[in-house]
């Protein structure tokens, strides 16, 4: 008896739901909390379950705005079925070690379409993007940034996602203590195997996106880790404010480098004859030879575009790509230690940009950066051969959101010399 008398109240409170009109209906379903407190309201009856699921429902696109930077030209049937997918994709856990999983690849192309939202839409009012916050909170974030560039086949989509996240991926709050050293090849960090100059590290066409993860790696393992007396202790004193961010949001293509940047370069002396070598020492950032101190280096960027200035010297071991009708672009700066006396006379840079052209991974954006870093006995504003006391080239990838640089530097006297190099905008 007391089952009929509920259907009856059920079937009574169906028929004057029924009564109002759509927008009222959506209202009410728009004021649940949670989603499975929708479908419980739809389950009231037939009629009610065909208006709550419509691909013509407004109930779907408000929540979708509620909890994600909504893009344009998107159908409410649209929205509806993204809304539905990620509900049920991005709480999921995931095997990140796995190079070939169907569940991870799902989850991983459902990050990646967020991210590409993210990137391409205007920045969010208030400067706080909702899916970027989705993308950070997604509880298999912090495992998959941890995984192992070394293991497996992995996916352009794998390695892009992964390199394109690095700021997420140098959040200790989010990677904890980072990879270890066997999740990443330091012979590839330190292009031991590229030993050949005069060809560029990344082309346009067929950028490394391995080669740009294993970089990643090592990074996030040495500043993470405080079982590496390395760069750890150096970047954890940094504050708050100067740490990497999230990517730039920004709705066209056009490339703008940003004028601020802080990282770190790493060394090892002396250069070793065997990649085994390099795995029981990966720095001299250990400080027991070479550096006295590790500190970040500050570079700060002319945006003034600057005489087209690449002597053959320079393109003789870090070529330009994509020949002269390429759109490349020049500039100039200055580079200081962080933290370094007021009075420190800072080195020159002079550079250039070259946006390319492929969406790597699924994600347009990524421009090569190539610069040289010198100092002189004295600086006129020309660089001359017998007045320098050392120079550095580097060859880098700025990742799309324009906020992070990954490459290696050079030694142009002694390229023997070289190693990995981040960057990040402040």
């Amino acid at each position: 008896m007391a089952k009929d008398m509920s259907l009856k109240g059920s079937t009574k409170t169906s028929h004057r739901l029924l009564k109002l009109p759509n927008e009222i209906l959506q209202e009410i379903a728009c004021i649940l909390s949670t989603d499975r407190d929708i479908l419980s309201f739809s389950l009231t009856c037939r009629e009610i379950w065909e208006r709550v699921f419509s691909p013509n429902s407004g109930i779907w696109h408000r929540r979708f705005q509620n909890q994600y930077d909504a893009p344009h030209g998107h159908s409410p049937g649209e929205l509806k079925m993204e809304y539905q997918i990620r509900a049920i994709v991005l709480p999921q856990r995931i095997d990140s070690k796995k190079a070939h999983n169907g569940q991870k690849n799902l989850w991983m192309r459902v990050i990646q379409g967020m991210l590409v939202e993210f990137l391409t839409l205007p920045p969010s009012p208030g400067g706080v993007s909702k899916t970027y916050e989705k993308i950070c909170n997604a509880p298999a974030m912090k495992s998959f940034l941890k995984a192992p560039a070394k293991e497996g086949s992995h996916s352009q989509v794998f390695c892009a996602l992964q390199v394109c996240l690095t700021a997420l991926a140098l959040d200790p709050s989010i990677s904890g203590q980072g990879c270890l050293r066997t999740d990443y090849d330091i012979g590839i960090v330190y292009s031991f195997y590229n030993r050949p100059d005069g060809r560029p590290l990344f082309g346009h066409k067929r950028l490394s996106l391995t080669t740009l993860l294993h970089m990643r790696n090592f990074w996030q393992h040495h500043l993470l880790s405080p079982h590496e007396i390395t760069f750890h202790e150096s970047f954890s004193l940094l504050p708050q404010d100067l740490m990497p961010k999230a990517p730039n949001a920004n709705a066209t293509d056009e490339v703008i480098l940003g004028t601020s940047w802080l990282g770190y370069w790493s060394c090892i002396h002396p250069i070793p004859t065997m990649v085994e070598d390099l795995e029981r020492r990966q720095s001299c950032a250990d400080l027991l030879s070479h550096m006295d101190q590790v500190d970040p280096m500050t570079m700060e960027i002319d945006p003034c575009p600057a005489q087209p200035f690449w002597p053959s010297p320079f393109n003789d071991i870090i070529p330009q790509v994509g020949g002269p009708q390429a759109k490349r672009s020049y500039f100039k700066g200055k580079q200081k230690t962080f933290g370094g006396d007021a009075d420190e006379h800072p080195n020159s840079v002079v550079g250039f940009i070259e946006p390319m052209d492929v969406p790597h991974g699924g994600f347009s954006g990524w421009t090569r950066i190539c610069f040289v870093i010198y100092e002189q006995v004295t600086d006129d504003g020309y660089i001359e051969e017998e007045n320098l006391l050392w120079i550095h080239g580097y060859e880098a990838v700025v990742i799309p959101g324009g906020n992070v640089m990954l490459g290696r530097w050079v030694d142009l006297r002694e390229t023997s010399a070289r190693g990995p190099v981040i960057f990040w905008g402040v």
